[in-house]
């Protein structure tokens, strides 16, 4: 198998291993900040979670963290100036690329560290 290359969905939700959405998705209890910690510190933590989150949750996968995303999803390289920039593993010294950035590079536990909403 292609370490780069992602798995079918229902491999990942067989899996059960520690998982980390992008701090744009709901989770009832927690904040999202969209990559913006002033969006953070001023917005209640949500009241409900997201149906595609509420799926891997009932499929096993167990969420620890949220990972950084370009400033309120506005971009598409990655960088974030208030969180920092995930490390691009397949090309140090280049940035990861795409919005999500962070949930990609840690997809694979690439960089686990990577959760600086909560953990």
């Amino acid at each position: 198998r292609d370490p780069l290359v992602a798995p079918p969905v229902n491999a990942a939700h067989s899996l059960k291993r520690p998982w980390c959405p992008c701090c744009l998705h709901q989770i009832a209890g927690h904040r999202t900040g969209f990559g913006n910690p002033t969006w953070l510190e001023t917005h209640p933590p949500a009241s409900h979670t997201a149906p595609p989150i509420e799926e891997l949750l009932a499929a096993g996968v167990t969420v620890v963290g949220k990972t950084n995303l370009d400033e309120l999803a506005f971009g598409s390289s990655g960088e974030n100036v208030h969180y920092g920039t995930p490390m691009n593993v397949a090309a140090p010294g280049r940035v990861p690329g795409g919005s999500s950035s962070g949930s990609a590079v840690s997809a694979w536990g690439l960089e686990p560290n990577n959760s600086r909403c909560w953990q």
